[in-house]
Formats: structure tokens, C-alpha cells, sequence
């Protein structure tokens, strides 16, 4: 999976003079990438997206928007979504590697 992410700067809405920091993100699947999402998901990416539907709206063209009051939680959200994206391969390996058996 490849992050995908669009930054820009608004007027704060209800406060004139005051910008604020918007951060749209979105997920490109590579299509090898395709059955693992679909069978194990991304929940470390799902956490920072708890709204219905978020891997399906972070596959489309316009991604999910957030708002962030200072550009310090903007970038650590960009952070944040980074790593959620490069633990994935790992999480599905593990998932991939669970059945069997310990004796």
C-alpha cells in the first residue's frame, strides 16, 4: 500500500485571521496487496479512521479530510498514518503465518 496525502491551509471557520491545517489522506492498494486487506484488514490504519467505511473512503480519489488547529498535530497525524501503513505488510504476515500448530 502506498500513503497518499494532500496538505493545505484554510481560514479557521468562526475565526477570522486564523488559519487552520488540513490534511487529506488517502491509500493507493497495489493490486498483490488487494485479497491480504480484504481478508485481514489494516487495524492500525482503522484506528486513526474509526468512521464506517474509512478504508473504502481512503481507496477513493478524494481520501478523508481532518482538520488540525496547529500544524504540530497535523504532521504528527501524518506521522501517525505513515506508520499505521508500514506495520501493515507486518500484521498480515503474522496473520498469514497464525494457523498451525505448538506442541
Amino acid at each position: 500500500m502506498r500513503f497518499r496525502c494532500i496538505r493545505t491551509v484554510e481560514d479557521f471557520p468562526g475565526r477570522p485571521g486564523r488559519s487552520r491545517f488540513l490534511v487529506r489522506c488517502g491509500v493507493l492498494v497495489e493490486p498483490n496487496d488487494e485479497a491480504l486487506l480484504a481478508r485481514y484488514g489494516a487495524p492500525a490504519l482503522e484506528a486513526l479512521f474509526p468512521e464506517a467505511n474509512a478504508l473504502a473512503h481512503l481507496r477513493a480519489a478524494e481520501g478523508i479530510t481532518r482538520p488540525f488547529e496547529t500544524v504540530d498535530k497535523a504532521l504528527a497525524f501524518i506521522d501517525h498514518v505513515k506508520q499505521a501503513l508500514a506495520e501493515t505488510p507486518a500484521y498480515w504476515q503474522q496473520a498469514e503465518a497464525f494457523p498451525g500448530r505448538e506442541e
